[in-house]
């Protein structure tokens, strides 16, 4: 939380602290200790963030840039070590879908930590000192307002500093929630001017857009990795699971992130619907190379108000040096019913194994399959199994490869098609023509010689003549 200010903010706040005389006394000596718990989440977004500058002498402090590409900042309880030592997880989401994690521990008591003002003690009251040291700055103002739809109780400090070098002025206002003691919003404000040199003016306000801290009715979502532990030798690989649930309607897209240079996921990020589960594939990668030892990855989902995370505890042991064999079947393509389908079993070798290995099949109801041929093999090599069914659907075989007493299994899958009607198709073509033009020239010819049949036959007859006898020559 206090990775809003920069670390020349802070040696300014310090300074201004530590010349900031006691206001008024404390009503009674109050009770310093955590009020939150492991797994509390406090969701921040910047609401005004700006820099001006004049005199080119002062250039745009890192985290004013980084806090105008921030999307959200999630921070969660990671440990209470004692009742005032907290470890809180801050994880920053970017615009361009990056993600930052950094950890930060306080000593509620003393104030002493990288904690700062993201959290204080719950249950404070003005006028208390936000720590039970000397000259710590004190609570100006214990009164009710709304933050993320709740009216609450809240601890208000306002801290003003000015300087007649240069022109300087400090500004802070941090709002805590009075219960917990979590920082609901924080004001920053810097303004330093020199004469005929410049200066700037920079100004931050970042306010609480989500908890589950006093909110229970707040759209969530909750991740879970399955298996949580996993041990492998090195040179291998393991596929755990992580599943994302939809809590109270939240609907929308969380990016997921793994520590570690073994771990990765696919996909990198799921879109929940209200109600709705989503998974993806965690898969933790070593060589033979890998030292031998334990391992732990967080997963981290990050939403657009809170995140998330489950870990993953991984032992990685020795590779195994000892000769020994791995088996696996091809995947064959579709066939038509009554077709044969193949698939091929590759036997290998790895440190030197030459033993014979015993290959077995379970078929399923429905498939029919010829024995494996060869039915052993010896050291590495190749087998095949041929697979028919007058029944269209999709079949696991499962293949058992024996050695003495080291056995392994693989699957094929064989998938059988119904076969294509033999209603012949239509002609692509007609003469080189496409039969919709074809038949049209044929509909056309057959009305001209209809109607021409037609003329012929109703057209009107001509009248007949009857001949007359030649004249007679007297």
């Amino acid at each position: 939380m206090n990775k809003l200010f920069s670390s020349r903010v802070l040696i300014s706040i310090l300074v201004f602290v530590m010349l900031l005389p006691s206001v008024l006394p404390a009503h009674a000596a109050p009770t310093y200790a955590a009020a939150v718990k492991v797994g509390d989440w406090a969701s921040y977004a910047p609401l005004n963030v700006t820099y001006h500058e004049k005199g080119g002498i002062f250039p745009e402090p890192q985290f004013i840039i980084d806090l105008n590409k921030t999307v959200s900042l999630t921070s969660t309880v990671e440990h209470l070590y004692t009742t005032t030592n907290v470890t809180v997880r801050v994880v920053t989401l970017f615009i361009n879908a990056t993600i930052r994690t950094e950890v930060e521990n306080g000593d509620l008591m003393t104030g002493m930590g990288n904690l700062t003002y993201g959290l204080i003690s719950g249950g404070l009251l003005a006028p208390d000192p936000i720590w039970a040291t000397t000259g710590a700055p004190t609570i100006n103002e214990t009164k009710s307002m709304m933050f993320v739809g709740e009216s609450r109780m809240v601890n208000i400090l306002n801290l003003t500093s000015t300087s007649t070098l240069y022109g300087s002025k400090v500004s802070l206002e941090f709002i805590w929630d009075k219960t917990s003691g979590i920082l609901l919003e924080g004001k920053f404000l810097t303004v330093v001017s020199i004469p005929s040199v410049g200066g700037f003016v920079e100004y931050s306000d970042i306010k609480i857009t989500a908890t589950n801290i006093f909110s229970t009715t707040a759209p969530d979502f909750q991740i879970s990795v399955s298996p949580t532990s996993l041990s492998i030798q090195a040179g291998s690989s393991g596929t755990p699971t992580v599943t994302l649930t939809s809590v109270n309607g939240f609907a929308g897209s969380v990016s997921l992130a793994a520590t570690g240079a073994y771990a990765s996921l696919s996909p990198a990020g799921v879109t929940l619907a209200s109600g709705g589960t989503q998974t993806s594939v965690l898969t933790f990668s070593t060589t033979a190379t890998t030292s031998p030892g334990s391992y732990i990855v967080t997963i981290t989902g990050t939403g657009p108000l809170t995140h998330h995370d489950a870990v993953l505890a991984v032992t990685v042991t020795a590779p195994n040096t000892a000769p020994y064999f791995t088996v696996v079947a091809s995947q064959p393509a579709s066939v038509t019913s009554g077709s044969s389908s193949t698939s091929t079993i590759t036997v290998g070798s790895v440190n030197g194994f030459g033993g014979t290995v015993t290959l077995t099949d379970t078929v399923p109801s429905g498939l029919t399959c010829t024995a494996i041929s060869p039915s052993t093999v010896t050291g590495h090599g190749t087998a095949s199994l041929s697979c028919t069914s007058t029944t269209p659907g999709t079949y696991t075989v499962t293949i058992k490869a024996t050695s003495g007493t080291t056995s392994h299994t693989t699957t094929t899958t064989i998938t059988i098609a119904e076969v294509p009607s033999r209603t012949p198709s239509a002609p692509a073509t007609i003469f080189g023509l496409a039969p919709t033009i074809f038949y049209v020239i044929i509909g056309v010819i057959i009305l001209a010689i209809a109607g021409t049949g037609a003329y012929l036959v109703l057209r009107p007859k001509p009248k007949e003549t009857t001949a007359q006898p030649a004249p007679t020559t007297p």
